[in-house]
């Protein structure tokens, strides 16, 4: 249940091409019971991981990160969020999302 006032956090996405993380009762209800996706932004010095809709998904990984890469560019996006009651936040909403000429970061 969302707790307090939406707000907006913007960071460069994080590309994880092994997501580790879904293995977790959250992640596993959001992506196949829900049909959402998660995101990871580096938001200053860390690393934060948002669930959002397919449709705004593929707005922050229009393509895959290694052919990304070859083309050297990266995806910084802005999202509102709201904050849950015992952490993290609700389901994100892409407010808007811009193309860097830079090579994107990728995890396994």
């Amino acid at each position: 249940m969302p707790v307090g006032p939406a707000r907006q956090i913007t960071g460069e996405i994080e590309y994880q091409m092994f997501d580790v993380d879904s293995i977790s009762l959250r992640g596993y209800l959001e992506e196949h019971g829900a049909g959402n996706r998660a995101i990871t932004m580096m938001t200053g010095r860390e690393h934060a991981r948002f669930y959002v809709s397919q449709a705004d998904f593929a707005k922050c990984r229009p393509e895959s990160p290694l052919k990304m890469r070859e083309k050297h560019y990266t995806m910084q996006a802005t999202l509102q969020v709201r904050p849950l009651a015992l952490g993290g936040y609700a389901i994100a909403s892409v407010i808007a999302v811009a193309r860097l000429d830079k090579d994107p970061v990728i995890t396994k």
